[in-house]
C-alpha cells in the first residue's frame, strides 16, 4: 500500500507539474527576451512571480492542511458533496484516491520548480539548435523534457519520499502505509525489525535521490541570470522569444490553473465551508450558505482558538531560530569544503527521509534514559519538541542557505576573510549580505517545523496544542465550519509569509545575480 501511494501521488505530480514547469520556463524567457537589462514587468511577469510564490508556498505548507482544504470541499461533510443533489452520500473521497490526491497536488509544486530549474539550464546554444531541427512537440519530448529529466526525477523521488514517511493523510482516510502502521501499533513497544521496516523503502528512495541530484548538478549548466550583461551569460540565454502569441496564453493559462488548483479552490473551499450551515428538517437535508455566518465564524476563530494559535507560533519561532542558526553554521562552514559539503548534504538528506513517527519515538526514548535532570526536561519544557523537530527543519534552511552561499563567487570569501576575524565576518558581511535568505529559510523552517504532527503528536508536552495537532484530531470526523475557520487563518498567514520572503529572496540582487540561484 505505500508503493501503491508513492506511485499514484508521483503520476498525479508529474501529470500537473511538468507542464507547469513549463510553462513558468517559457513564460519567464519571453519576459526577459530582448536586450540584457531591459527587464518588463507586465501581466507576463505578475503571473511567472505570483506562480513561484504560490508554488513555494503551496510546498512548504504541511500536508494536514491540505488535507483539511480538500476535506472542505469534497471529504465527509464537504461543500461540494453536500451541495450535488446527486450526490448525497459519502465514500467518494477516502482512502486511496483522496490521499494520492493530497500528496500528488502537493508534489506537484516540487515537480514544477524542478522542472523550472531543469530548463531553465539548458544552454541557450542548444535551445537554437533544437528550434532550427525539430518542430515545438518533438522539440519538447526529445530534447526539451530528457535535458530536464535528472532534474524532474529527483523532485519525483522527493514525493515518493514523502509519501512513505508522512502519515498523516494517510491516518486520515484509513490507507494503512508502513509510516501510519508504525505509528498505530508498534508506537508502544517499537522493534527492531519494525523501525527498520518502516524506514526501509524511504532510506533507498533518499539513496536514490540524492544520486539522481547529483546527476542533474552535473549535466546542467549555469542558471540563466538575466540582469547579467557578461558574454558567459548569454551563452545560457535564450537571445530570442521562442514560440507564438497562442504559446504565451497557453503557458499563461497553465499558470493561471495551477494556481486555482493549489491554492485559490483549496482557500476558497475553507470560506465556503465556514459559512455552510446543514440541518435536517422531516428527515430531510437541506444546505445552506450564510455570508454573515461565514464572517462571524472567521472573525471569531482567533479568539476561539487563541491558545493553538499562540502555541503554535512559539513553537514554530523557536524552532525556525535554531535550525536557522544550526544550518546557516552548517552551509558556511562547508561552503569552501566539497567534501564536507557533500557530507553535510547526506546527513540532511538522511535525517529529513526518516519517518516522523520514528524520530519522535527515538527522541523519548533518550529522554527516559536514567540520567539527572532529562525526566524534567522531557514534561515540562519544550527541549524535545525542538529536538525532535530539528531532524526536518534543519536541513531545509541548510539547504537554502547553501544555495545562496553556492551562488557566491570564491573571491568575496577570500576577501571577506582577509578584512575580519571569524566573528566580524559572520555579523559584519554574511549576516547583512544574505538577510534575505536567512528571512526565507527563517520563515520556510517555521512553516515546515509547525505543521509537522508525526513529530509533534508524541514529544509536545501536556497542555501545548498547535494548529495542526488540533486540526488532525478533529479531522477525523470529518471537516466542519469550526476546522475551516481553525485552518483559514494558518493557511492565510503562511501563505502571505512565504510569498512574501519568495519575492523578497528573487528581488533581492547582489552584483548582477540572484541571491536564490
Amino acid at each position: 500500500m505505500t508503493c501503491e501511494l508513492a506511485v499514484s501521488a508521483v503520476a498525479i505530480a508529474l501529470l500537473i507539474g511538468v507542464p507547469v514547469g513549463w510553462a513558468a520556463w517559457l513564460n519567464a524567457i519571453k519576459r526577459l527576451s530582448g536586450s540584457g537589462r531591459s527587464y518588463r514587468m507586465g501581466a507576463s511577469g505578475i503571473v511567472t512571480s505570483l506562480f513561484f510564490g504560490v508554488a513555494v508556498a503551496s510546498l512548504t505548507m504541511p500536508l494536514v492542511l491540505h488535507a483539511a482544504a480538500w476535506e472542505s470541499a469534497a471529504g465527509k461533510f464537504g461543500w461540494w458533496t453536500l451541495t450535488q443533489t446527486g450526490s448525497r452520500r459519502f465514500g467518494q473521497f477516502s482512502g486511496l484516491i483522496a490521499c494520492s490526491i493530497v500528496h500528488g497536488i502537493h508534489g506537484s509544486a516540487a515537480v514544477a520548480l524542478a522542472t523550472w530549474i531543469g530548463l531553465r539550464r539548458i544552454p541557450g546554444v542548444l535551445l537554437e539548435s533544437s528550434r532550427l531541427d525539430t518542430g515545438p512537440l518533438k522539440r519538447a519530448f526529445r530534447f526539451l523534457l530528457p535535458m530536464a529529466a535528472p532534474w524532474i526525477a529527483t523532485a519525483a523521488l522527493g514525493v515518493a519520499m514523502l509519501a512513505a514517511t508522512e502519515m498523516t493523510v494517510a491516518d486520515l482516510y484509513g490507507f494503512r502505509t508502513l509510516a501510519d502502521e508504525f505509528y498505530l501499533f508498534h508506537a508502544a513497544e517499537p522493534s527492531a525489525m519494525a523501525v527498520m521496516m518502516v524506514c526501509f523503502i524511504p532510506t533507498l528512495l533518499a539513496i536514490f535521490g540524492g544520486w539522481m541530484f547529483r546527476i542533474a548538478s552535473r549535466r546542467s549548466g549555469r542558471p540563466v541570470h538575466p540582469h547579467r550583461d557578461d558574454s558567459t551569460s548569454q551563452n545560457f540565454a535564450s537571445p530570442t522569444a521562442p514560440g507564438t502569441i497562442l504559446t504565451r496564453l497557453l503557458s499563461l493559462a497553465i499558470l493561471v490553473a495551477f494556481m486555482l488548483v493549489v491554492l485559490v479552490i483549496p482557500v476558497g473551499s475553507l470560506i465556503v465551508k465556514a459559512g455552510h450551515d446543514v440541518t435536517v428538517v422531516a428527515d430531510q437535508r437541506q444546505v445552506a450558505w450564510s455570508l454573515s455566518s461565514c464572517v462571524q465564524r472567521l472573525a471569531s476563530a482567533p479568539e476561539t482558538f487563541r491558545r493553538e494559535y499562540v502555541q503554535t507560533a512559539m513553537i514554530a519561532g523557536l524552532s525556525a531560530t535554531v535550525s536557522t542558526i544550526i544550518g546557516g553554521i552548517a552551509a558556511l562552514g562547508t561552503a569552501a569544503r566539497p567534501t564536507r559539503r557533500r557530507w553535510m548534504d547526506a546527513i540532511s538528506l538522511a535525517a529529513f527521509a526518516i519517518p516522523g513517527p520514528v524520530i519522535g519515538l527515538g527522541v523519548i526514548g533518550v529522554f527516559q534514559w536514567p540520567m539527572t535532570g532529562f525526566g524534567m526536561l522531557y514534561r515540562q519544557t519544550l527541549v524535545p519538541t525542538l529536538i525532535a523537530l530539528c531532524f526536518k527543519s534543519v536541513p531545509v534552511a541548510y539547504f537554502i542557505i547553501r544555495v545562496a552561499l553556492a551562488g557566491r563567487s570564491t573571491a568575496i570569501r577570500s576577501q571577506a576573510d582577509l578584512d575580519a576575524g571569524p566573528t566580524g565576518r559572520v555579523f559584519r558581511i554574511w549576516i547583512p549580505m544574505y538577510a534575505p535568505v536567512l528571512a526565507a529559510a527563517w520563515i520556510t523552517s517555521a512553516v515546515v517545523a509547525s505543521g509537522d504532527v508525526p513529530v509533534l503528536l508524541p514529544v509536545v508536552p501536556p497542555g501545548v496544542t498547535t494548529v495542526t495537532t488540533r486540526l488532525f484530531g478533529l479531522l477525523h470526523s470529518g471537516a466542519r465550519y469550526q476546522e475551516a475557520a481553525l485552518a483559514f487563518w494558518y493557511v492565510a498567514a503562511t501563505t502571505t509569509l512565504v510569498i512574501t520572503a519568495t519575492w523578497i529572496a528573487r528581488r533581492r540582487r547582489t552584483g548582477g545575480s540572484d541571491v536564490i540561484g
